[in-house]
């Protein structure tokens, strides 16, 4: 009797525990969700202005580190970096064309898969740097990057933005493009 009340009363758990039924399943964690509103991100400290998306996570960087912020969603990543600087900024276009030279040169030492599938020279006003785009890998996995370099305010600051190449154009089109074009560097208040 004992025996035949064990086995009913496991049999009653399987069934209101759904064994047998369709295995479920798990959720997709990897795909970028939406980035809601895009809000300002002003750090006058650091001499850095931006808009981020509202909806992903964000993450602080350290106090006395390069790393301002990141913000994540499934596989995508922005990163903000500020390196201070004491030699000379690059100014003129020839100056800009070396540095991109320099920074595709490391990127390729970094990461011998790299591939860069475009880079600009930015000479506005408001707006000094260089912008390289391509393939490369980040912990052994494929990604796409979008990666800003911007010199102002006795400093380079770098936006990074990388996702899985499946998902580049349609998180590129929706935040990347988006957060890159409200990059600002000031001089850094005290």
């Amino acid at each position: 009797m004992l025996r035949t009340s064990i086995l009913g009363i496991v049999a009653a758990a399987l069934v209101a525990g759904g064994c047998g039924s369709e295995p479920q399943r798990p959720p997709d964690v990897g795909t970028p969700g939406p980035p809601g509103e895009l809000k300002a991100l002003d750090l006058p400290q650091q001499g850095v202005k931006l808009v981020v998306p509202s909806a992903w996570k964000a993450t602080p960087g350290v106090a006395d580190g390069s790393l301002l912020a990141t913000y994540t969603s499934g596989r995508a990543t922005i990163a903000v970096w500020r390196y201070p600087r004491t030699e000379p900024l690059p100014r003129t276009k020839a100056d800009l064309e070396a540095t991109r030279d320099s920074l595709i040169a490391a990127t390729k030492a970094r990461d011998p898969q790299f591939s860069v599938s475009s880079s600009r020279i930015l000479r506005g006003s408001s707006r000094r740097g260089v912008e390289l785009m391509g393939t490369g890998t980040n912990s052994g996995f494929p990604r796409r990057v979008r990666s800003l370099h911007l010199f102002g305010g006795g400093s380079e600051v770098v936006l990074d933005q990388y996702t899985t190449p499946d998902a580049f154009g349609a998180v590129d089109g929706d935040v990347f493009r988006d957060v890159a074009a409200s990059l600002r560097v000031t001089d850094p208040s005290a």
